[in-house]
């Protein structure tokens, strides 16, 4: 998935929030740590959908925010792939 909104609500306390990641084989793994609100976040997907033969696609997955077991707010987040042969890989010539 693409794209990074580094906004915060208006009126949000101040508070620290640890972003750690990791990669494993082609998994890319984020990591929050910080004081809980109360809040839950649950994440639906991802979801590929209308891929083509030449390798584009788009994807799309939701986020579920809960507050109490209500469910208060849900946002829905695409991406849209072209395809991989548009950036051929170039070999470097001193190999």
């Amino acid at each position: 998935m693409s794209g990074f909104n580094d906004r915060f609500p208006r009126g949000r306390k101040q508070r620290h929030v640890l972003i750690q990641t990791k990669i494993e084989k082609s998994k890319l793994t984020f990591e929050f740590y910080g004081t809980s609100d109360g809040r839950e976040a649950k994440v639906v997907g991802p979801e590929e959908y209308d891929k083509k033969p030449d390798g584009s696609m788009k994807a799309k997955f939701v986020q579920e925010i809960y507050r109490n077991g209500e469910l208060v707010r849900k946002m829905t987040f695409r991406s849209t792939y072209r395809s991989p042969d548009l950036y051929p890989i170039e070999k470097n010539p001193l190999e």
